[in-house]
């Protein structure tokens, strides 16, 4: 599997944020910078991407789709935290936060799902890969 350009694949109004969890082993945050790093497929369970990661945000549009990039430069932190800056009803989007305590920026193995179109992408090494979760 190539990386994608998200951006002429999905297209969602409501995008979902899911960060590794903090409490993840070393041993599964390896294998996860490994899997985003290569060109290989990434696959999995329902449960296991549970045990693997955390909803913590929930990004909703009022207007025109956003990008990928866009997503990712709103769950950075440049200026301040990400969740406190961009948290609430903005011109055009609504940001809830779903976990209440301060978040890093969003890195390599972190998950954007775009709820309308059921898709799931990986940041990757470079760009977004797509992710398939499936129900176990």
């Amino acid at each position: 599997m190539n990386w994608q350009n998200i951006l002429k694949i999905s297209k969602g109004k409501e995008w979902l944020i899911y960060h590794l969890r903090k409490d993840l082993d070393r041993e599964s945050r390896l294998q996860i910078d490994e899997l985003a790093d290569n060109q290989e497929a990434v696959e999995f369970g329902e449960d296991n991407f549970n045990h693997h990661y955390e909803h913590i945000a929930t990004i909703q549009l009022d207007g025109d789709e956003i990008s990928p990039n866009s997503l990712f430069r709103l769950t950075n932190n440049v200026d301040e935290e990400w969740s406190k800056e961009f948290a609430g009803e903005q011109d055009g989007w609504n940001m809830v936060i779903e976990v209440d305590r301060p978040h890093r920026s969003s890195m390599m193995g972190d998950v954007f799902f775009d709820k309308d179109n059921n898709m799931y992408w990986m940041i990757a090494g470079h760009g977004f890969k797509a992710v398939d979760v499936r129900g176990d």
